[in-house]
C-alpha cells in the first residue's frame, strides 16, 4: 500500500523540461567553478611545498589576489625581489591578530626566487 501511494504522488507531479540553454550555462558555470577550484590548488600547492610548509596562508594569500598559478609566475619571473617583499610585508601585518613570522616571509621569498 505504501507503494501505491509514492506512484501516486510520482504522478502528480508536473513534468519540469530543462531547456537546452539552461543546461549549457549550467554546465559552463560548473566547469568555471572546477576551474577556479583547481586555479586554488595550484596556490594550495605552491604554498605547501614551501620548507617549511605554508599552506596555512592560503586565504590570506587568496585576499592579497594570489588566485591562480599564473599570477604566481607572473610575480616570480617579472617582479622584483624588492616588488615582492612589499606585497609579502603585508601579510606581516597580521590578519585576525596573527601576523606572519619572519621565518615563513623568508620561505616564501625564496620559494619566489627559484619559482619556474
Amino acid at each position: 500500500m505504501h507503494e501505491v501511494h509514492k506512484s501516486n504522488y510520482l504522478q502528480k507531479q508536473p513534468k519540469t523540461e530543462i531547456s537546452p540553454k539552461c543546461t549549457a550555462i549550467s554546465y559552463r558555470n560548473s566547469q568555471a567553478s572546477k576551474s577556479g577550484s583547481n586555479e586554488l590548488s595550484h596556490v594550495h600547492a605552491f604554498l605547501s611545498s614551501c620548507s617549511p610548509p605554508l599552506d596555512h596562508l592560503l586565504s590570506r594569500f587568496v585576499d592579497l589576489g594570489f588566485k591562480s598559478s599564473s599570477i604566481l609566475l607572473e610575480v616570480a619571473l617579472n617582479w622584483t625581489q624588492e616588488e615582492r617583499h612589499d606585497l609579502l610585508m603585508k601579510l606581516s601585518r597580521g590578519h585576525n591578530g596573527a601576523a606572519v613570522t619572519e621565518l615563513e616571509l623568508a620561505a616564501l621569498e625564496k620559494k619566489f626566487s627559484g619559482y619556474v
